[in-house]
């Protein structure tokens, strides 16, 4: 009896060892592998050597059907909320204070005082609230922005959606994944491959078991 079953045991060790060779072989040897100055067959592994290539074609594909100009365009529109987004996050750095309207705040200042002083003359400008006027007119400046918000993210919507095309076409999407690919370590490649396909190369590996030791069995059933 375990003589018989020697011949589809013998077959399965066969079948897992040869696929799990196969999937081995995609990736290793990195490198390849010379003996007395000739390169031994499939060395390096089908990705390593073909990785260059495989680069422009991902990179190919990812330009012209997954982030072409008019996806990129589309989403830096994002049908208007990006527009929104902007226009909130200008009227909030321009109600904050921050370093950069200060340094604005004391040129209009500035830009004030001239235009007082020429108008009234000196001295009289000299008693005049300079400051006040200011704070008066920064006031009715922010409510004006924050009456005419929707008026804002009009404007800034079509801009970014005249300008979104323009943006895109100057991302070259193809050149950025070729690069990206090339410039990833192969073990890195190979542990991204693996973690998506681990449970599909696994099931290869013990199908051919699987058929190794039925293949062993059809020896047995003709004899």
């Amino acid at each position: 009896m375990d003589l018989i079953l020697l011949t589809p045991v013998f077959g399965a060790v066969i079948g897992y060892f040869t696929n799990w060779l196969a999937i081995k072989m995609l990736f290793r040897p990195h490198k390849e592998i010379r003996v007395c100055g000739v390169r031994l067959p499939f060395t390096p592994g089908i990705i390593p050597k073909e990785r260059h290539r495989l680069a422009d074609k991902v990179a190919d594909v990812v330009a012209t059907r997954l982030l072409s100009p008019e996806t990129l365009a589309k989403a830096i529109s994002a049908d208007g909320k990006n527009a929104r987004i902007l226009a909130d996050r200008l009227l909030e750095y321009f109600a904050e204070h921050t370093d950069e309207t200060r340094l604005v705040e004391g040129k209009i200042k500035n830009a004030l005082s001239v235009l007082i002083d020429k108008h009234i003359g000196k001295l009289a400008g000299a008693f005049v609230n300079k400051d006040k006027i200011y704070e008066n007119l920064k006031t009715s400046l922010i409510e004006y922005s924050e009456e005419n918000r929707e008026f804002l993210i009009s404007k800034l919507n079509e801009f970014l959606e005249r300008g979104g095309v323009e943006i895109a076409q100057t991302i070259n999407v193809a050149e950025i994944t070729k690069s990206q690919i090339n410039d990833m370590s192969l073990e890195k490649s190979e542990e991204i491959i693996l973690s998506v396909t681990k449970r599909e190369l696994s099931a290869i590996t013990w199908f051919g078991a699987l058929l190794g030791f039925v293949i062993g069995l059809v020896p047995l059933f003709l004899g």
